[in-house]
């Protein structure tokens, strides 16, 4: 609804008016045109300024159509990404719970491991030593701490497969939430 204001200010005469204009989004308020006019103002004027504001509404739910369909695009691109990735993510809470597994990390650890005790029994023994103190000293750490140079092996269902890890501390980015574990099968280089 259109609303119209005498102005009581000292400097403005009794005929200045202010004339506002609601931009609404199915209801929904996104903001208000303002007129501020020395004397009464026409229909003429009155009806321009509810135009513009319905093209101006229009503008900026295009704008924000435009911005959701680039996030969908970044959001699928991205997920088609991790899901065809060779590499593993695993994103380990400060409780150890793994909260994300790539597809990748499923096929190359067999069945799905629920937290940091079951994916440390899947490597190789001699190797469980040296993986859960990284993985513990990178959550102990500092934010974005990051190790690249640990191998290990995994004792998959059919062999043992040799990987090189980064393990980087993201507690503190609220969007990730825990320790990522980035690991790459490198059994053909070994």
């Amino acid at each position: 609804e259109v609303g119209v204001a005498k102005l009581l200010q000292p400097d403005c005469d009794d005929s200045a008016v202010l004339l506002i204009v609601p931009l609404l989004s199915q209801t929904d308020p996104r903001g208000a045109l303002l007129l501020l006019s020395p004397r009464p103002l026409s229909m003429i004027v009155a009806d321009a300024m509810r135009s513009l504001a319905t093209n101006v509404t229009l503008a900026i739910e295009a704008a924000a159509a435009v911005e959701t369909v680039h996030q969908e695009r970044s959001n699928h691109r991205f997920r088609s990404l991790v899901e065809r990735s060779p590499d593993m993510i695993l994103v380990i809470g400060q409780d150890d719970v793994i909260t994300f597994a790539s597809p990748s990390a499923e096929r190359l650890l067999g069945r799905f491991t629920h937290n940091l005790d079951d994916l440390t029994n899947k490597v190789f023994p001699e190797d469980r030593l040296a993986f859960r103190d990284l993985v513990e000293r990178v959550k102990g750490g500092s934010k974005h701490d990051k190790v690249t140079s640990l191998e290990f092996r995994i004792d998959s269902s059919d062999d043992c497969r040799w990987f090189e890890a980064s393990v980087t501390n993201l507690l503190d980015d609220e969007t990730v939430d825990g320790v990522v574990i980035n690991a790459r099968d490198i059994t053909d280089r070994k």
